[in-house]
């Protein structure tokens, strides 16, 4: 019985290293490459938004028309609490100047159609809307001033053109954007008469961070071009560090468009064979997990 066990130990143990040596004689070896060294991204809070009734004298941008109201306030960056400079706003509205009654009343028994009314957003972040009366005021959008880079064509080849294998950038290729995305806030209360101040931050929207290395030698690689591809707009570009970082910043999560839970990137770089990673991602999680890239060089 004891020689027919070690027999059976005998025969496993040649099996296994026989495995052991077709799969390196098989398969390329690949470095062991370091998890990132990313910090996590904050959770980001609800947006709080500065509500309160003034007299009209107390607002910056007094209004001369008879019976008028206004809104008004600032908006700060949700990231470094600085003022916005620039962008435009909407504010939606019910308008019950023509009509009999308060806005509490009409809004609560008669509804009119609700229209919008634009401001400018000044460089200290200051804004103004000038309106005939009684309103509702349903809700602010701010738009951020487009902060897009000029397109550099040449800085988008990857890989050999003699091979026919280059990648070359389509002309909804970013390569700077925003890092402001589109903010709403809810306000939902009536005006009556003077002026209602509305202050708040607008979001930085949300952002991708990773590393990206060379698979033989586990080293990092600068330059490589991370992309990410599940967006309506477009394709949103950002190149690594000297460390094989790379952070995409100011992604609207309205604009992303992930598939079975997934975001799709793209990682190239020249002499490398391009990579697509997908990380998972759902509506309503507030950051995009730092994740990995490993490239292989192309053969020679």
């Amino acid at each position: 019985m004891k020689r027919a066990l070690l027999v059976a130990l005998l025969l496993a143990m040649a099996l296994a290293a026989g495995i052991f040596f077709l799969t390196r004689r098989t398969a390329p070896a690949l470095a062991s490459v370091p998890e990132p060294d990313v910090a996590p991204l904050p959770e980001s809070g609800p947006n709080a938004v500065k509500l309160s009734y003034v007299e009209l004298a107390a607002s910056p941008h007094r209004s001369e028309q008879p019976g008028a109201t206004q809104v008004f306030g600032w908006i700060t960056r949700g990231d470094d609490q600085r003022p916005v400079e620039g962008g435009k706003l909407r504010l939606w509205l019910e308008d019950y100047s023509m009509h009999e009654g308060t806005a509490v009343e009409l809004h609560a028994t008669q509804r009119v159609d609700r229209g919008f009314r634009m401001a400018t957003v000044q460089d200290d972040g200051g804004w103004y809307v000038d309106l005939p009366g009684r309103c509702w005021i349903q809700s602010v959008e701010f738009t951020p001033r487009p902060e897009v880079e000029s397109l550099d064509f040449g800085a988008f080849w990857a890989g050999d053109q003699d091979a026919g294998n280059a990648v070359i950038t389509s002309e909804t290729r970013h390569n700077g954007r925003s890092k402001l995305v589109r903010t709403i806030v809810a306000i939902d209360r009536p005006l009556e008469r003077d002026a209602l101040e509305v202050t708040f931050a607008a979001s930085p929207g949300i952002q991708a961070r990773g590393l990206v290395f060379d698979g033989p030698v586990a080293q990092p690689i600068q330059g490589a071009d991370v992309i990410l591809l599940s967006l309506r707009s477009g394709e949103l570009l950002a190149t690594t560090d000297a460390n094989g970082g790379f952070e995409l910043s100011g992604i609207d999560p309205d604009d992303l468009t992930p598939e079975h839970g997934m975001l799709t990137f793209r990682a190239q770089a020249k002499g490398y064979r391009s990579e697509k990673r997908q990380v998972a991602w759902e509506p309503g999680q507030p950051c995009i997990p730092a994740f990995k890239v490993v490239l292989v060089p192309k053969s020679p």
